[in-house]
């Protein structure tokens, strides 16, 4: 009987899902998070897409990806010809930051873009409770401090929202973040002023101005010609799959302080009683990345086999984070 009713339960949250699964607006935004009462694994519930199997991210295994020398056809170019004067905001969203910056001076083209377009949309970041454990995709099984997300619409769509649920409508670059203390490494300036903007914009809703000009380099790697690409989803909610991934082999760094003005970051409103919101992270935003997902039959494909990229600046796994590695199936 018991069986049954589980059955039943199931049966009825799609049905009811099944009537939230349009375009991705924020009015379409349901209840959803990374705690134990509204976490990744109940996520199913509301937006049936999340039980895909095409589901980001994954685990990336360098030696298992497979070389496809077509990626070179047309060489991948990452542009940002952004005007020096453009002034873009940074919000909170109750799940983390974003930067919105909607322009097309800034594009993806070639590599799996072939001779396609994708328009810059925004670009995120996660992040986890420990410094060690907070990127989304994973390398080998271990896991980097952090993880940016530029997030791209591919231009044979009127917009954005128009593209957000086609198959191949969206492209996002995934840069790893690997912790560094020094202070003293390219990118660090840029993420730092990002970060010094969550004090202005603590609770979700609020959204600051950028003091500075933006430019999507500033936040990139030196080498962007070597990568993988596979076939995934948005990684949150309504997690449409529907994103050609690109992850770059190289990481950039991050300091323990930039990690800890993330999570100052509070999930609800300057105004609504905590209690509502709060779950095991009390209210705020502690970490923010989803697990590992199966990789099922997809491939993994790869311009350059070889990678010396490692999470830790000795390339050896530290303790802690050898118990929470996660692999993909």
């Amino acid at each position: 009987m018991g069986g049954e009713n589980s059955k039943f339960s199931a049966k009825r949250a799609r049905e009811i899902a099944d009537t939230h699964t349009s375009k991705w607006t924020s009015a379409n935004e349901l209840d959803w998070g990374y705690g134990r009462d509204r976490g990744p694994d109940k996520w199913w519930v509301y937006y049936p897409k999340a039980a895909g199997d095409r589901q980001s991210p994954i685990n990336i295994e360098p030696d298992e990806a497979v070389l496809d020398t077509s990626l070179k056809q047309v060489p991948l170019q990452i542009r940002d010809d952004t005007d020096d004067r453009l002034r873009v905001r940074i919000r909170n969203t109750g799940h983390g930051w974003v930067v919105d910056v909607k322009d097309k001076n800034a594009f993806v083209t070639g590599g799996p873009a072939e001779k396609g377009k994708y328009y810059l949309e925004q670009f995120h970041m996660h992040w986890g409770e420990e410094d060690a454990i907070g990127s989304e995709h994973t390398l080998r099984g271990d896991y980097f401090a952090g993880e940016l997300h530029f997030v791209y619409w591919n231009s044979a769509y009127g917009s954005f929202e128009e593209a957000s649920d086609k198959p191949d409508g969206l492209l996002v670059t995934a840069v790893w973040l690997k912790l560094d203390s020094s202070g003293q490494t390219r990118g660090m300036e840029m993420l730092d002023i990002v970060t010094q903007c969550c004090e202005q914009i603590a609770h979700k809703g609020d959204s600051a101005e950028l003091p500075v000009a933006y430019n999507t380099l500033c936040l990139l790697p030196e080498d962007l010609h070597k990568y993988w690409v596979y076939s995934g989803s948005l990684t949150t909610p309504p997690c449409f799959e529907s994103v050609t991934w690109l992850i770059l082999h190289e990481a950039m760094p991050i300091t323990p302080q930039q990690l800890a003005r993330c999570r100052t970051l509070f999930s609800h409103t300057r105004n609504a009683p905590c209690i509502q919101f709060c779950d095991d992270h009390k209210g705020r935003v502690l970490t923010n990345y989803r697990p590992v997902q199966p990789l099922r039959n997809r491939i993994v494909r790869t311009v350059e086999k070889t990678c010396n990229t490692t999470p830790h600046g000795d390339g050896k796994t530290d303790g802690n984070v050898q118990q929470k590695r996660m692999f993909s199936s």
